[in-house]
């Protein structure tokens, strides 16, 4: 991430308004600093070759960034976008492990995750929708991972696995990223196979049962023309709600990924980039305090049901007495291919370059949940089939194709970039209420 780094030394004004910092003076004899003006000190550290204000360290930590906001690759300085753009290291040392980990780490977002657990709500300076967890319902906050559309809230809560990069753009976004980015976009980079055989192994255990692992393998096939990747991680902990009857948890994390990817180069200027993702979200739910509005009744009917006003008094928000086992099943797979094409000069226009993006996604979720939260036989629903509530279990395809040509011309003081883009989707989520195992014949909902 690169913030302003206008270094403001942190000090108080001497009087007379002149502006003194203390340096430790390197050289100075029986290792005590020395009191010098700050100008004679920057002006010292530029003549050094050093920027002023800033140590040695600290400059180690300034780099150039390179962004893709503009679909194409540029200085994050020369970007006239509000962009926070985190790479490998930082995501690593932050210890993000999920998509909504990065929210306390890049200000004006926010990243809630839904009821079922698997869906991601984002807002960008307070621009979003409240209701994208629903499938009916378009997110307000694009998700794009190597250029392909995420396109339902439902499974973008993603695994940080293998990312290069991840660029948070504030503000719409619908010029060159399409619909649903009203409120901003995240664009997602994926590290690419490279030629060299490297791998990396990570594991952080955590008190409530927290066991991440991540492991990472780069191996080249055909010397300096084929590579591929491979990429895995798991994540769990134990959760914060229990069942006082059973005694098992809720609101646990239980979720597994793989990425695999293969890099060919087929010429000097053709690429071939080939991605596959496969994931699975498998948890006993989140857990739930039952409480009663009206002790006398339920809603407008004349008793309550047998047995449940009791348990509900129990409940707790950190218990309950459930007495369905929950369940919350999301796995997602899909694939993606990128063919990109530099073909250089082209009569005027210079840095002519194509790009073909093929991609398909696909998610089947599965739910089951106790609605009252007690082990009274009231209100649950279930997407597995059987049961008071029954629900069909949902369901989410799509496939898109995008083509990008993009240029300069006389001397980068003109760009363009044209495209092409299609898409496909097909989507299904239904539940139907019955509570007349019951006897609540005369409800209406």
């Amino acid at each position: 991430m690169l913030l302003g780094v206008a270094v403001a030394a942190q000090g108080q004004p001497a009087a007379g308004g002149s502006y003194l910092e203390s340096v430790e003076d390197p050289v100075a004899v029986g290792g005590e600093g020395s009191e010098v003006d700050s100008l004679e000190a920057q002006a010292e550290a530029i003549a050094d070759g050093g920027t002023a204000g800033l140590t040695k360290p600290a400059l180690k930590a300034i780099e150039e960034i390179v962004v893709s906001a503009r679909k194409r690759q540029e200085l994050l300085e020369d970007t006239p976008i509000s962009i926070t753009a985190l790479g490998v290291e930082e995501l690593r040392e932050s210890n993000v492990e999920r998509l909504d980990d990065i929210a306390r780490l890049v200000p004006n977002l926010q990243i809630e995750r839904g009821a079922e657990g698997y869906s991601a709500n984002i807002v960008i300076r307070g621009v979003g929708n409240p209701y994208a967890s629903a499938i009916a319902f378009d997110p307000g906050v694009g998700v794009y991972v190597d250029g392909v559309y995420m396109a339902r809230a439902m499974g973008a809560l993603l695994d940080i696995v293998d990312v290069e990069q991840i660029e948070v753009l504030r503000g719409p976004q619908g010029t060159l990223f399409g619909k649903n980015t009203v409120g901003g976009a995240l664009n997602i980079t994926t590290k690419k196979p490279t030629g060299e055989l490297e791998g990396f192994a990570l594991v952080r255990p955590g008190n409530r049962g927290t066991l991440f692992t991540q492991a990472i393998l780069n191996v080249p096939i055909l010397r300096d023309r084929l590579f591929v990747r491979g990429a895995f991680s798991s994540n769990q902990d134990r959760g914060f709600s229990k069942n006082i009857d059973t005694g098992k948890w809720y609101s646990a994390r239980n979720s597994i990924a793989f990425l695999g990817s293969l890099r060919w180069l087929v010429t000097d200027d053709l690429t071939l980039d080939v991605s596959g993702t496969w994931s699975r979200e498998h948890t006993g739910g989140a857990g739930g305090q039952c409480i009663f509005i009206q002790p006398i009744g339920l809603g407008n009917l004349v008793e309550n049901p047998p047995g449940m006003q009791d348990p509900c008094e129990e409940s707790t928000p950190r218990t309950n007495s459930s007495n369905v086992p929950g369940l919350v099943d999301l796995p997602s797979y899909g694939a993606w291919a990128t063919a990109s094409w530099d073909i250089g000069e082209l009569g005027l226009l210079s840095d002519l370059s194509a790009k073909s993006i093929t991609s398909w996604r696909e998610q089947n979720p599965r739910l089951r949940s106790d609605v009252d939260q007690t082990r009274a036989p009231a209100l649950w629903r279930d997407s597995t089939g059987g049961g008071p509530l029954q629900g069909v279990a949902g369901a989410q395809r799509q496939i898109s194709q995008e083509l990008q040509v993009a240029a300069a011309a006389w001397e980068d003081r003109f760009h363009i970039i044209a495209g092409a883009f299609g898409y496909w989707e097909t989507g299904t989520d239904g539940q139907v209420l019955d509570v007349t195992p019951i006897g609540l014949t005369t409800l209406n909902l």
